[in-house]
């Protein structure tokens, strides 16, 4: 059978006309449309993606930027802040700035999976999608190829036109994924995609976020697990990909670069809330993992926000 992509037009162009034609002739109010505009655009938004499993093992860097993740290919486990979720090929997932997260258990080498990371103003709109993958809804796989198409130009200038376009089309698919979540069984099924670690793991994770507030140790860790110091660092290792010295950090950092985003909490408040001995030490990590100093990291976050 020979696919006939003028037959395909044609088709398309009597659906939509039929569907135009269902429109009354005549509104009620000239006057009266749809209610103020309710969603705020994503800006500064950059794209990349993953094809081999290697490449998601990395350390992921800390920054205050939402990371949407649509997988199209190959399942893997997504472990965001103490929770590990499934994620299945034809599912989203949004993380949060300043959310630890960590993808393991990735089913095959081969795999294609879409990055997009953009900043936005006012989180709120998008609470409804903090609970964990959701289905990728049939209407925004063309936002996702669209997108794909229009940043395969951005080695070259592009005109504002079409930078406006990338936004629009970000804010076409957030909006795709937000309607998904609110329809009825939804929540039920992004539950249905938590699963669970190896439980020695599962349990460290639980035990960075309880005591997250004073300072934790591997050997704090190993006690709460009943491993010795040695055999949990090569098993936490070995399933997350990164040290279990290295973990405690960033769940750290990540919490502390959150409080100096969102409060005004003096430094030495935040540093006694994420479980430094001192501010002096808090500082010192912060510096040398984020190559800022605190001041100057709440001082560039508030620019970015407002500029």
């Amino acid at each position: 059978m020979i696919f006939n992509i003028s037959d395909c037009i044609i088709h398309c162009m009597e659906t939509i006309i039929d569907l135009v034609r269902r429109i009354p002739e005549q509104p009620a109010d000239y006057y009266s449309g749809t209610p103020p505009f309710s969603f705020q655009l994503p800006r500064n938004i950059l794209l990349f993606s993953r094809r081999r499993r290697i490449s998601v093992t990395h350390p992921g860097q800390f920054h205050h930027r939402f990371v949407l993740s649509v997988n199209l290919e190959t399942e893997g486990v997504a472990v965001i802040d103490e929770v590990a979720w499934r994620f299945r090929p034809g599912s989203a997932l949004l993380i949060f700035p300043h959310q630890f997260h960590r993808f393991v258990d990735i089913a095959d080498n081969r795999m294609c999976w879409l990055f997009i990371t953009f900043e936005m103003g006012r989180p709120e709109f998008l609470s409804a999608l903090k609970d964990g993958p959701v289905p990728l809804p049939g209407e925004a796989l063309p936002w996702v190829g669209a997108l794909a198409v229009s940043y395969a130009g951005r080695g070259r200038k592009l005109a504002a036109a079409q930078y406006d376009r990338q936004a629009l089309l970000v804010a076409l698919l957030l909006n795709s994924l937000l309607i998904g979540a609110g329809e009825p069984g939804s929540r039920a099924a992004a539950a249905s995609g938590r699963t669970l670690l190896p439980p020695v793991i599962h349990r460290v994770h639980e035990y960075v976020f309880e005591h997250i507030g004073i300072p934790v140790s591997v050997t704090d860790c190993a006690r709460a697990v009943s491993l010795s110091e040695s055999r949990l660092r090569s098993r936490f290792r070995s399933h997350m990909g990164m040290s279990l010295g290295a973990y405690i950090r960033e769940v750290k950092l990540r919490k502390a670069r959150s409080l100096l985003g969102t409060t005004d909490l003096p430094i030495h408040r935040i540093a006694e809330k994420t479980g430094f001995s001192s501010v002096f030490a808090f500082s010192r990590s912060f510096s040398r993992h984020t190559e800022e100093a605190p001041k100057a990291y709440r001082r560039r976050l508030k620019e970015s926000m407002t500029g």
